[in-house]
């Protein structure tokens, strides 16, 4: 894909995106058709930039997206709630289940696979970049977007703690208009985490 062409398609994703959280952090549910317009964006921008994880990573949240956009529409007046602690070492176990085989493919097998890059020819592609960090990162972002489409509170902790270290790995992967989103991120992040837990609490006292 043509330098350039990637480039406005990498803004046009992160503002998308933006937007996106913005919306999630007040408990609108416009966020889910936004977050999937800028996905299907950031497929191309990830996997140009060969952070394979995180192509793919896009790929499954537009399942999870639209899965979170049909539980928010048919339940547009729930309020945000605790994830308890079972529910939570369940799906964490899952999450490391999961990262050791999806390591193993996305440096030692989707390397070694031809793929078709939209032109003419087949060919191999390069190596993953910070295969280890993307991988335990997108792990964790599509654990995120399970407890955010069930309005639990706690997802938002865990998008702190993924924006910390994907602003790095994006600015070294020289993707830096996202790296700038993301650093953002933390602070929309921590913004729609006291006020989800603000309206937890108007909810617990509708008197007050």
């Amino acid at each position: 894909m043509n330098a350039g062409v990637l480039y406005y398609l990498e803004v046009f994703s992160a503002v998308l995106a933006l937007l996106c959280v913005w919306l999630a952090a007040i408990n609108k549910v416009w966020n889910w058709p936004i977050a999937m317009a800028s996905s299907m964006g950031y497929i191309f921008v990830f996997f140009y930039s060969q952070l394979y994880s995180d192509a793919v990573l896009n790929i499954v949240f537009l399942g999870f997206q639209t899965w979170g956009w049909w539980s928010w529409r048919h339940h547009k007046e729930s309020t945000p709630s605790h994830l308890k602690k079972y529910q939570c070492l369940v799906w964490l176990f899952l999450i490391v289940i999961l990262y050791l085989p999806w390591v193993i493919f996305i440096t030692d097998v989707l390397p070694q696979l031809p793929i078709f890059l939209f032109g003419d020819t087949l060919a191999i592609l390069p190596p993953p970049r910070f295969p280890y960090l993307d991988a335990a990162l997108m792990m964790l972002s599509i654990l995120a977007l399970i407890m955010q489409s069930k309005r639990w509170l706690q997802h938002w902790y865990i998008w702190i703690v993924v924006d910390l270290f994907y602003v790095p790995m994006y600015y070294l992967s020289d993707n830096t208009i996202t790296a700038a989103l993301y650093a953002v991120y933390i602070v929309l992040a921590v913004y729609g985490l006291r006020k989800w837990q603000t309206l937890m609490k108007i909810e617990s006292n509708p008197t007050d």
